[in-house]
């Protein structure tokens, strides 16, 4: 992983997936962060690979319908 986080690696890991093996994948780590969902490994994502933050309180208006468009592949990198 190269990343601008300073996040341990495999803290980064447990969030986003040792192996993505396809598109939804990647959408799911997104869905994960809006949604506030645990993923499979029982890991709150909390950060994406361009930014250590997490949303920003007007982001939660939103955050439902931002996680619909995220499961369906539309990635909402500019929400957060």
């Amino acid at each position: 992983i190269d990343s601008q986080n300073s996040t341990p690696k495999e803290e980064l890991l447990s969030m986003w997936g040792e192996r993505l093996t396809c598109e939804k994948d990647v959408w799911g780590v997104f869905e994960r962060f809006i949604s506030g969902e645990i993923n499979e490994h029982g890991v709150k994502v909390t950060t994406m690979p361009w930014s250590d933050a997490e949303l920003e309180p007007e982001t939660f208006l939103l955050k439902d319908k931002l996680a619909e468009l995220n499961r369906k592949g539309i990635l909402t990198i500019n929400s957060q």
